[in-house]
């Protein structure tokens, strides 16, 4: 037997309450001889004895009626197979898995289908007076219900409608937050379910920590549905490049069987038109990268899909890969023309990808999403301010007009610093080496592996000292407070000149993709091609999109909720729940793709040894089979309150009988 309300049995002292008032209530009898009666005595001892027995009766009586009370309160239960045939309520959590790894299929249906079986079986061991509530969790649990129910009916169209996702596994955290539900509530029996494949990749030593803390007080049924094992290959990662019609797509495939797989079909497609075909063999417990050449694209095919032959996960036996943006970038070169050679040079040694636009000063330039300012002797104030204004980027070189500071006060507030004196070694003897400060800036993407890492082996012999300006970040030095280049906004400041003078930087290999990537940064091109399932994808907004409307449908077809942040210049999708390609319109027209990509952690479908899986919790009970018997038999019995408070009330009642007939005896 345990007690719900054990603080209850405080009131289990007010027993002695009735023994403390009889033996203050009795006076000590003064002796009296009288001769007359002394014939009486006899009967008089009689008399008293039976007198004193109904006054101890009465004391036992009050005692246990206050006792029962005390019990009453105590809330009493039978515990196990005492109370396996009574009635008493049940608070209880299932924790439902309905990550990527559930979509596999096995001998009995998906892992899924097992999983809601399972729950069916949890809707029959709801009672009267019995509450529910219920999660489904992949990365994140989440409820199913606003609060706890009482409406079995309602729990299982719950369950018969809920369907698995295609996000990864975290089990830890759909413990934590199903023990928190159940802390607290009132039910006799407080029970939790986990129903899961309890895949090995969703759970490490540091989610399991303190779950034991976390359910303690509770009955924890671990219930695992699917096999141990899983025989399964995934994509992992994607991309692609496009040249006019044709283009490649990369992948890596994960074989996260025990067996090879040789000369597996590799399909890329656009539509449903077939793009290109390779074969591939797939190593055991293993990564593959494999290659197809794709042609026949057109101007509206915006990515592509990679796929193989079916196995055990279907889902993930096909990857979208978004192509990075394809219309040319509309540049403004400003300044000399003997300023300009070598970037002129680098922007049309990609053709097609770049529309040049030359000026002086800046006047008279059509709409363009970067100006390139060269030392310029003078600059169009107004209409430099007003690209910036529209949210165009500027990259403004420094060399040996510096002094002029056109470009700076042309900048105004949105300059990323101020020009101090030339540095360096005018004769040209001595150099300085360009060491980046931020590896991670895309500028420096694939030409700068760590931290303080040279780049290529540029000689840098003069530049401008610049002090960075509130809110500007140096992305590269050439020594200790020299900064190189600084970004504030879409705006850099490169502290020396790309004419040959200074430096021998424009004829370096690493010159030409800095460049670009640079543009690509300030044109805000620079925007991720694939993002996870169930996550949000955020890409900046060009100028020339800014006022117009701007639409995310996704592989179905269906509009996506977008926000505009940061000021318009930001856009932020809602998360994107469906893998395959998103498409963005703007004003209507397709533009571009993201690609939603499953969780890679999901491949190996290989579940936690049983052993493993029942150490999760320590002291829970691991359940294969016969899971109403296994809940039944170690479900606690009914309350016995109401048998104690009824037991009270008949021992007052008998008191009361008793009471009255001893004053009547002694009348």
């Amino acid at each position: 037997m345990t007690f719900l309300n054990p603080f209850a049995w405080i009131a289990a002292v007010a027993a002695g309450v009735p023994l403390l008032i009889h033996l203050l209530s009795r006076r000590k009898a003064r002796r009296e001889s009288f001769p007359a009666v002394r014939f009486l005595r006899q009967v008089h001892r009689q008399e008293v004895r039976r007198i004193r027995l109904r006054e101890w009766l009465l004391l036992l009586i009050r005692t246990l009626a206050v006792v029962c009370l005390a019990l009453a309160f105590a809330r009493p239960a039978l515990e196990g197979s005492h109370g396996a045939s009574s009635h008493a309520p049940t608070s209880m959590v299932t924790v439902v898995d309905r990550s990527l790894s559930m979509r596999a299929n096995g001998p009995r249906g998906s892992r899924f289908d097992e999983a809601r079986a399972r729950l069916r079986e949890l809707a029959a061991l709801l009672e009267a007076g019995s509450e529910v509530q219920s999660l489904a969790f992949d990365r994140h649990p989440a409820p199913l219900f606003e609060d706890f129910t009482h409406d079995p009916a309602r729990f299982r169209a719950a369950a018969e409608n809920l369907k698995p996702g295609y996000g990864s596994t975290d089990i830890g955290a759909a413990i934590r937050e199903g023990a928190r539900w159940l802390r607290g509530r009132p039910g006799l029996h407080r029970e939790l379910f986990v129903v899961s494949d309890f895949q090995a990749s969703g759970m490490d030593s540091a989610g399991a920590r303190g779950l034991a803390d976390a359910t303690k007080g509770m009955e924890v049924y671990l219930v695992p549905v699917g096999s141990r094992e899983g025989q399964n290959a995934a994509w992992v990662s994607a991309e692609a490049s496009r040249v006019g019609a044709g283009g490649q797509v990369s992948a890596v495939i994960r074989n996260a069987s025990d067996e090879a797989r040789r000369g597996a079909l590799v399909e890329a497609l656009a539509d449903g038109r077939l793009l290109g075909a390779s074969r591939v063999d797939m190593p055991a417990r293993a990564e593959t990268r494999v290659t197809v050449a794709v042609q026949g694209l057109s101007s509206n095919d915006l990515g592509a899909t990679l796929r193989f032959p079916h196995d055990a996960l279907e889902e993930d036996d096909q990857v979208a890969v978004a192509f990075p943006s394809s219309r040319p970038m509309r540049v403004a070169l400003v300044g000399a023309d003997d300023q300009k050679l070598y970037v002129a040079a680098a922007l049309r040694a990609a053709p097609g990808a770049y529309e040049i636009q030359s000026s002086e000063d800046g006047s008279d330039l059509q709409p363009a999403e970067v100006w390139v300012l060269l030392e310029p002797d003078r600059v169009n104030t107004s209409s430099l301010r007003a690209h910036v204004a529209r949210g165009g980027g500027v990259l403004a070189v420094m060399g040996e007009n510096y002094t002029r500071r056109v470009v700076e006060q042309a900048l105004g507030d949105a300059s990323p610093g101020r020009a101090g004196a030339a540095d360096g070694d005018s004769t040209g003897k001595t150099f300085a080496r360009l060491r980046v400060l931020e590896a991670g800036s895309p500028v420096f993407r694939g030409l700068a592996e760590r931290r303080g890492a040279d780049l290529s082996s540029s000689r840098f012999v003069r530049w401008v000292r610049l002090t960075p300006a509130p809110g500007a970040v140096s992305l590269a030095e050439f020594g200790p407070d020299s900064p190189a280049l600084l970004e504030r906004g879409h705006v850099m400041l490169l502290a020396t000149s790309l004419d040959g003078r200074w430096n021998n930087f424009p004829l370096s290999p690493s010159f030409v993709p800095w460049l670009y990537q640079s543009l690509d940064a300030l044109a805000s091109r620079t925007r991720p091609t694939s993002v996870e399932t169930g996550l949000r994808w955020v890409r900046p907004v060009p100028a020339e999109w800014k006022g117009l409307p701007l639409t995310l449908r996704d592989p179905a077809g269906r509009a996506v909720p977008v926000d505009l942040t940061q000021g318009g210049t930001e856009l932020r999708s809602a998360a994107l729940d469906l893998p395959g390609l998103y498409t963005l319109q703007v004003a209507g027209k397709p533009v571009e793709a993201v690609a939603a990509a499953l969780p890679a952690d999901e491949a190996d479908l290989r579940g936690m040894p049983l052993d493993a899986i029942s150490q999760l919790v320590p002291g829970a009970h691991l359940v294969q089979a016969g899971l109403r018997e296994e809940v039944m038999r170690r479900r606690y019995g009914r309350e016995l309150w109401r048998e104690f408070l009824i037991a009270a009330l008949a021992l007052l009642v008998l008191e009361t009988l008793v009471s009255r007939l001893t004053v009547a005896r002694s009348a």
